[in-house]
């Protein structure tokens, strides 16, 4: 149990919306955005009291914004406002890829929404104060995303709740590594120079810039120089660069759609859990290899080259190459910070069983 900083009473804390709090207001902050509730201050001292936290909207809705509670991601959580190109109609008359077309697109409503207005973008981190806790939330909200798509991923969506954490677990470093190249081919009128790492919000490609994002981490415990962040910056920088030029260089080369991403996250999913020692993992593994000859089909309709989709399969090595060579990175910052999504997960279990001092 631990204190809520909105209402300060001792409860079970957890990630909702963009910020941590507890479930009470979670569901007073979710009232407040639906209903479009604008509180006026009462401009009563004894209203401010510890014992009135909760029964005060004003403060307690300003403590809820200071704390990250982002109104647009609660939003975004709402099915009816999800964006247009998100449907749930078939779109190839083949099961399996319009069934994981239907997951992708259910799930991924719940990320961030994009803006068009550069004015709102923010990733200058002596501009926006942002820093690596930042990203480490993003990451986790990325996760829960995913996690959340896997109750309707065609076959694994069967299966039982563990084991759908484990193929979560065999799969997310991967994921992380897809969905920041998904969001930057998704950002629209995005920013020159930089590298959008989620929706609006970017990491300048400059050495400096990075390593400004990790030496002001507010979870930092260890004493470290500007050359030693500036050298993780370094790789950090390289590793952008990569999956810039190799994954979202071949989306745009050629003009991926949401049937093309969600083919090669299902190919992710295949190759990461391949290997898996479940009996159960095996078997929903082998029954969705039969998408083999819907790709090929949904590709010939397309009048691609026959090889192409085994270019996707050159993408999820990609997120192999990406992944392994941001490995010294992320062990390094989770080693300095003691906390990060993954270590968080893998120590865990499950995204329901992490806490707001994992991040």
């Amino acid at each position: 149990m631990q204190m809520c900083n909105i209402c300060f009473h001792t409860s079970n804390i957890s990630y909702n919306y963009g910020g941590f709090c507890c479930q009470s207001c979670t569901a007073f902050f979710r009232r407040s955005v639906r209903s479009d509730s604008h509180f006026e201050c009462k401009h009563h001292p004894a209203l401010c009291e510890a014992e009135s936290f909760v029964e005060v909207r004003s403060p307690r809705a300003k403590r809820a914004v200071l704390g990250r509670i982002d109104d647009v991601a609660e939003l975004n959580s709402l099915p009816l406002l999800t964006i247009q190109q998100y449907t749930t109609n078939p779109t190839t008359g083949l099961p399996i890829v319009d069934s994981m077309v239907h997951a992708m697109r259910t799930a991924f409503q719940y990320r961030d929404r994009f803006t068009v207005d550069q004015n709102q973008h923010v990733g200058d981190p002596d501009v926006h104060q942002l820093t690596h806790a930042d990203f480490r939330r993003k990451t986790f909200h990325d996760l829960k995303v995913f996690r959340y798509m896997l109750d309707y991923v065609p076959i694994i969506s069967g299966l039982d709740k563990l084991t759908k954490d484990t193929i979560l677990r065999n799969s997310m470093r991967l994921f992380v590594s897809y969905a920041n190249s998904f969001t930057h081919f998704r950002q629209p009128n995005p920013l020159p120079g930089v590298y959008y790492m989620k929706p609006d919000t970017y990491v300048i490609k400059n050495v400096d810039k990075i390593a400004a994002l990790y030496e002001n981490d507010p979870s930092a415990r260890l004493p470290t120089s500007k050359e030693f962040y500036g050298s993780l910056a370094r790789k950090s920088l390289h590793n952008f660069q990569f999956i810039l030029e190799h994954v979202v260089g071949f989306f745009q080369r050629e003009h991926f759609q949401d049937e093309d991403l969600a083919i090669l996250l299902l190919l992710l999913i295949l190759q990461t859990n391949e290997h898996a020692a479940e009996p159960k993992i095996k078997e929903a593994v082998l029954s969705l290899k039969s998408c083999w000859k819907e790709i090929d089909t949904y590709y010939q309709r397309r009048n691609k080259d026959p090889s192409f989709w085994g270019n996707l399969l050159m993408l999820v090595s990609s997120f192999h190459t990406s992944v392994s060579a941001n490995e010294e990175v992320y062990r390094t910052l989770q080693f300095i910070s003691g906390k990060g999504a993954l270590i968080a997960i893998e120590k865990r279990g499950a995204v329901e069983n992490c806490k707001s001092d994992d991040f």
